[in-house]
């Protein structure tokens, strides 16, 4: 599995910190997609904690849901 894209499926905070832990012994996934969750600053935060960890994870895109009917999109590629 190289690409993973679980965009709109209401994955929270919670969701998040299991993912990012599996994910810090990640050896094969290059590409993650997040975004249209429900994904907040404590969300985004495990997520930078997992790529300080993770060296094989090279595209991340995620979006923080911070206002009702404000979602802005983040995507980060990492080299």
């Amino acid at each position: 599995l190289l690409t993973l894209h679980l965009s709109e499926n209401e994955i929270t905070d919670v969701g998040v910190h299991s993912l990012s832990q599996a994910l810090q012994s990640n050896t094969t996934l290059l590409s993650l997609n997040l975004s249209q969750n429900e994904i907040t600053d404590v969300g985004a935060s495990y997520l930078d904690s997992m790529l300080n960890i993770n060296s094989i994870l090279i595209d991340l895109t995620y979006s923080l849901e911070q206002e009702p009917g404000f979602v802005p999109s983040i995507s980060r590629g990492i080299t």
